[in-house]
Order: structure tokens, then C-alpha cells, then sequence
């Protein structure tokens, strides 16, 4: 299997921005052991800089893309979250934030805004062009955009069908973006992709790596990676475990893993059987996606299992109830030893004085 290059991967610190028509909010995480006191923010009308102690280059810095009010500025840290609102001066959406050129200039884009470059290239805001909006989103992806890098291994898979006249399905180049999103923000969207090329059936298929890369999402609560985890485990006759998985990812509404439970606990797979938990589960599943409806068993077929569930704890029951009568019944042999024991010695004893009595009666010759 060969391996993408990641050359002109710029390490550092990401941030991502939204622009919510009258506020622009850009985010970033602190590294492990950074606190408020070391990190220094700054805005003018025109600019803005964040910096981190200790960091080779800033988080953030350049010419704002249009003003904004500087004294209605701010930031704050959530743990190691730090949030930085900038109050606009007007009320259209920024298509950038730091200004630079679209053509000869691309590192002074953060990559947030190259990715909007990119989705202006696809004829929302400039005449059609896939090629360059190609180069913009992996421009993006580099500078750390996580909408870039999912964005990109959707169009190496081959499910973005605009770019497939110019772009060929590549796999690998697909693994490359989704790993990236997953070191760079730890995504579990990304991580549960990983887990669906690996657990795929092809030359490739890896169920082990399929595992450790669902185990990681399914642990950040993403409902299909605990699906797929649980028919892993379970094929590993780990089923426990997989019913855990399942449950979990039914009470988030994934539709199959709550046809999945209903399926067990109809049947009692490994489960005790259940027919009306399962048709709470049938019916929830339907709710979540009505396609469902045609793989749910009637309501009659459900009922008769039930029926017949009943009818066979009610004959066990009178079995039972039967053999505790005639056990009550029958003489308790351990209690009988004992008087058999005492008439024996009756017996022998009478035996005995007959004997003696005989003897004694009989004419000396």
C-alpha cells in the first residue's frame, strides 16, 4: 500500500472563523500547559494579531478584511479554548478574513478563507473553475481548515461527482485528508471515514485498523462508529460488548443499531427474549427512518412469538407445579431408613426369643 506525501504540511496552531453577518468569531485551541497569561491579543480597526508564548509564529495576524469596532473587541478563554469576537462595521458576509492576494500570495490566506476561495471557484462567486478551486482547497487543507481536508477526501472517494471529470478516485489521497483532520482536530466524522475504507471489502480491508480508528470516534459519541464497532465486536463473539455499542448508538437515533436490538431481543440472541422490548425498538427505528418498515416483522408475527413464549413458560410451569406434587407425595426414603431399620431389629430380636424359648421348652433326653 503506498503512502500520500505530506509534504508542505505547515505544523502550528489552526483557528477557524465564522461570520454570523454582524460578528466574526474566530477560535483556536492553546497547547498543552498554556494559560491566559500567555497569550497576547491584539486589534486595531484594520488588524488583528494573536500570538502564544513560546510560538514560533502567530496564530492569527494581518489586515482585517474590512473594519470593524475596535472598542466592541474582545476574547476570552474557555479552559483552552480561546474565542476572539470582532464587532463589524457592516452587515454583508466577509469572504476572507486577513486580506492577501487570491493568485500569488496564497500563505497569507489562513485557510478558512482559502476554502471559501475554493467554494467561490465552483461558481458561487466566480466564473466555474474545478482546477483552482481544486488548488485552493488543498492550499486550505494545509493550513489546517478541517472543512478543507473533509472536503478533499470526499473528492478523492469519488462522492463529489463535480470534480470527478477532472479528479480520479484515489483512496489513499482520501486517507491522507482524513488522517490529517484527525491529528490536526482529533474529528471524529474523519475518524469514523477511516473506519468505513478500512472495514470495506476490498484487497485492503483491515478490520483491525477499521477498529482502532471506530473505537476512536465511537468515543467521542459518533453514532455510526458505534454501530460498526458493535458488528465488529460481535463477529468476535464479544457480545457484550456489542450490544453496549448498539444500545448507546440507539438512544443517539441511529436507525440500524435500534433495528439491530429489536432484531436481538425478538429472537433472544444472546439476550433474554423480549417481544415487546423489541417492538418498541421496531417501532422507534421506523420512526427514525420510515424505509425501515418493510424489514420490521408484522405486529401478528411478534405477537405469536410472544404467544408461544407464554404458552411454553405457562407448560413449564405446570410441570413444575406437577412434579412438586407428586414429589410431596411419594415417602421420603431418608425418613423410612430409619423405621425400617427399628422393625428389623423388632424382627430379629423376636426371632431370637422364639429360638431361645424353643430350647428352653424341649424335653431333656
Amino acid at each position: 500500500m503506498s503512502n500520500y506525501s505530506n509534504k508542505g504540511f505547515q505544523p502550528g496552531i489552526y483557528y477557524t472563523w465564522d461570520d454570523d453577518g454582524q460578528t466574526i468569531t474566530v477560535t483556536f485551541s492553546l497547547p498543552a500547559g498554556k494559560t491566559k497569561r500567555d497569550l497576547k491579543v491584539d486589534f486595531t480597526s484594520t488588524t488583528l494579531k494573536a500570538s502564544i508564548q513560546g510560538q514560533n509564529r502567530s496564530v492569527v495576524e494581518g489586515t482585517l478584511y474590512e473594519r470593524v469596532k475596535k472598542d466592541d473587541c474582545t476574547w476570552y478563554l474557555d479552559n483552552t479554548l480561546a474565542h476572539l469576537s470582532l464587532e463589524k462595521g457592516s452587515n454583508h458576509k466577509w469572504p476572507i478574513l486577513i486580506k492577501g492576494s487570491r493568485t500569488s500570495s496564497q500563505d497569507t490566506l489562513d485557510g478558512q478563507s482559502e476554502y471559501f476561495i475554493g467554494q467561490g471557484y465552483e461558481g458561487e462567486l466566480f466564473p466555474r473553475d474545478l482546477s483552482k478551486a481544486l488548488e485552493h482547497y488543498q492550499n486550505s487543507a494545509q493550513k489546517g481548515c478541517l472543512l478543507a481536508q473533509s472536503k478533499l477526501s470526499s473528492i478523492y472517494l469519488g462522492k463529489n461527482m463535480g470534480f470527478t471529470t477532472i479528479v480520479s478516485p484515489d483512496k489513499q489521497k482520501a486517507i491522507f485528508y482524513l488522517k490529517m483532520a484527525s491529528e490536526q482536530w482529533d474529528d471524529p466524522t474523519s475518524q469514523n471515514m477511516l473506519g468505513d475504507i478500512y472495514y470495506e471489502e476490498s484487497l485492503d480491508k483491515d478490520v483491525a485498523e477499521a477498529e482502532k480508528w471506530y473505537l476512536l470516534a465511537a468515543n467521542k459519541n459518533n453514532k455510526d462508529a458505534m454501530y460498526s464497532l458493535g458488528q465488529i465486536v460481535w463477529d468476535k463473539k464479544q457480545h457484550s460488548e456489542a450490544l453496549n455499542w448498539w444500545e448507546k448508538s440507539s438512544e443517539l437515533n441511529h436507525p440500524m443499531a435500534t433495528l439491530r436490538m429489536g432484531q436481538i431481543y425478538l429472537h433472544g440472541d444472546n439476550v433474554t427474549q423480549n417481544p415487546s422490548s423489541a417492538q418498541k425498538y421496531f417501532q422507534k427505528a421506523v420512526k427514525i427512518d420510515p424505509s425501515l418498515a418493510d424489514k420490521v416483522p408484522p405486529n401478528s408475527a411478534i405477537q405469536k412469538i410472544e404467544d408461544d413464549m407464554n404458552a411454553r413458560t405457562s407448560k413449564n410451569n405446570s410441570e413444575s407445579e406437577k412434579s412438586k406434587m407428586i414429589k410431596a407425595k411419594r415417602p421420603n426414603k431418608l425418613e423410612q431408613k430409619p423405621k425400617n431399620a427399628i422393625w428389623g431389629i423388632v424382627l430379629l430380636v423376636g426371632i431370637v426369643g422364639s429360638f431361645v424359648l424353643h430350647r428352653m421348652l424341649r424335653p431333656v433326653s
